[in-house]
């Protein structure tokens, strides 16, 4: 029964859970007491994936596929300068970015876009997987 349980949580780990990456939402990466198989064979996953960054240095958005926003760097501070981050169509974060800064979210996207909408000339850095 152990290896059968082995194999099941090798199999989502590598071909189930990312296809639900859009159906799992959860604050920490850490399994934790109540979480399902599957719940951590997709952290599991996630922990693994490599981080992605893109820079941002003009006023506008941003759109970029991501299962995860990992953080928020303000490079360079800019005057009157602010980012909202969104999940799809829903606002997951916003900062003024009108002091150097690094702020860490680790959130789990639901829709699979990770959207930036920035003011100002600050320069920002976005981490995700």
């Amino acid at each position: 029964m152990k290896l059968f349980s082995l194999f099941t949580a090798a199999i989502l780990a590598t071909v189930v859970a990312p296809a639900f990456a859009g159906d799992l939402a959860y604050p920490t990466l850490v399994p934790q007491t109540a979480d399902t198989e599957l719940v951590i064979a997709h952290k599991s996953v996630l922990a693994q994936a490599p981080r992605r960054s893109i820079n941002i240095t003009t006023t506008g958005t941003t759109s970029v596929p991501a299962a995860m926003f990992d953080r928020l760097i303000v490079n360079t501070a800019g005057t009157a300068s602010s980012v909202v981050l969104t999940d799809g169509t829903t606002a997951i974060a916003s900062a003024t970015t009108t002091a150097q800064t690094w702020l860490p979210f680790g959130i789990v996207l639901s829709s699979g876009t990770l959207t930036a909408v920035t003011t100002g000339t600050a320069n920002i850095t976005i981490t995700f997987r």
